[in-house]
């Protein structure tokens, strides 16, 4: 059975909040309903797996095309947090990102859980996301990285236990 983080063993663990860090390019921007579906999907996966915490989930879109205002109207009335990175070069735009996830890490109050949501096949394997990583797991931050599309993958078998 695959699982995104580990085996809760404590009240405490249970009760971890998730964030869910959706990485966008603008050309692939989600409908509202695909938000939501993959925001379902993943608590569900979370319950099944023992964890009780809030599920929050924002959109990060990287290089946007459309201005600001297309996306506070078309998200921002459905309770989707969208942050929008229009400025600098590719490298730069990927630092930023990085540094939003660290600064979200020193502000949670208590141990969370963050799945990154990216269709870039090599996201997440590069030493500045595992510099990232190994930062939000000292500060008791466990991270999953997705494909947004497998997110669908997650199902439950006839037994109630959750398969990949």
């Amino acid at each position: 059975m695959s699982r995104l983080f580990p085996i809760p063993t404590t009240a405490r663990e249970m009760c971890r909040a998730t964030l869910v860090f959706w990485v966008i390019e603008d050309e692939n921007m989600p409908a509202v309903t695909e938000f939501w579906s993959k925001h379902d999907k993943i608590t569900l996966a979370l319950l099944k797996e023992g964890y009780r915490g809030r599920v929050t989930t924002n959109g990060y879109v990287v290089n946007p095309k459309l201005p600001k205002e297309h996306f506070w109207n078309a998200y921002g009335d459905h309770g989707i947090t969208i942050y929008l990175d229009p400025e600098g070069d590719e490298s730069i735009r990927y630092n930023r990102m990085l540094l939003h996830l660290l600064y979200w890490g020193r502000m949670m109050k208590s141990e969370s859980n963050l799945v990154v949501l990216s269709r870039n096949q090599n996201f997440g394997q590069g030493t500045k996301f595992d510099r990232v990583r190994e930062t939000l797991e000292e500060l008791s931050i466990k991270v999953a990285v997705l494909n947004p599309d497998k997110v669908d993958d997650y199902v439950l078998d006839q037994d109630g236990l959750l398969l990949s």
